[in-house]
């Protein structure tokens, strides 16, 4: 099932904001969103899913991750080396709306349904 939203305005809330904003109630989810990378998965290196919450955005299986409002900041051995402003919702929604990102994958469910057509 497909469900489409129409966009009244543009979020530009950053994560964290919008987390302590909107969960004060106790009624709106925790969000934790998933992004595979697509040079992890294509090179297999390392763990390709990432996730991204209020709190922290890292690699799951390999235990890495760094505060949510550092999340874009460049990092060498631990030590931050240059701060990222925190990306808003707009950006993180594109990020983590990507699913048709992963060309190879694409092309090989296209390559299957072409091929499953002709018998």
């Amino acid at each position: 099932m497909v469900i489409m939203s129409y966009v009244k305005e543009i979020d530009e809330h950053t994560l964290t904001e919008q987390w302590s904003q909107h969960s004060k109630d106790g009624k709106v989810p925790f969000p934790i969103y998933t992004v595979i990378d697509k040079k992890c998965k294509q090179c297999n290196i390392g763990d390709p899913w990432f996730e991204i919450t209020p709190h922290e955005a890292g690699y799951s299986l390999t235990g890495a991750f760094v505060d949510a409002s550092n999340f874009g900041s460049k990092f060498h051995k631990g030590s931050k080396k240059n701060q990222q402003d925190e990306f808003d919702m707009l950006y993180l929604q594109a990020l983590c709306g990507s699913a048709l990102a992963d060309e190879v994958e694409i092309k090989e469910q296209l390559w299957q349904k072409i091929k499953g057509s002709e018998d």
